[in-house]
């Protein structure tokens, strides 16, 4: 047993350099001007539904080579890219307070209120009209009020 214990501790294990243990490349995705035109084209048209296969075509890809390319680019599904646009330009145009929650839904091509708010809250963890209030209340008041609870609408101060 010590003669096998010996022969273990005499044999060398060679050591993997840095670049023995990098991982392979990754392999897949989409190329640059893929992922940017259907960035591009995802992005201009959210109030609209776009069509994937449209989306896919303009990559010269497959609609199912096309989705799962993106994800791998992307990190998420074309779908779920799109949602997240929309609740972005969602955020922005809330900040108008005489904005009704509706028409925000309808300029970011949500198919009503209703679905708006599901996806915004999923998103972001709160309704829109709740992060409205959170970030209306935070902006600098043009009315002079020094109240931190004091909401200003053309320049009125409202407690």
């Amino acid at each position: 047993m010590k003669q096998a214990g010996g022969l273990l501790n005499d044999v060398t294990v060679p050591t993997l350099g840095v670049d023995e243990m990098d991982p392979p490349p990754a392999r897949g995705g989409l190329a640059p001007w893929q992922e940017r035109r259907a960035k591009e084209l995802m992005s201009t048209h959210l109030a609209r539904q776009i069509p994937l296969a449209l989306v896919a075509g303009e990559c010269r890809l497959s609609v199912s080579h096309f989705a799962r390319s993106f994800k791998q680019c992307t990190g998420k599904p074309p779908h779920r890219w799109l949602l997240e646009n929309r609740v972005e330009r969602a955020k922005e145009l809330l900040l108008d307070p005489g904005t009704s929650l509706a028409e925000v839904a309808l300029d970011c091509g949500f198919s009503d209120q209703s679905h708006f708010t599901r996806v915004f809250s999923r998103t972001v963890g709160t309704s829109p009209g709740t992060w409205r209030r959170i970030r209306l209340q935070r902006r600098p008041h043009g009315c002079g009020s020094s109240s931190q609870s004091t909401l200003c609408f053309d320049n009125q101060a409202v407690a």
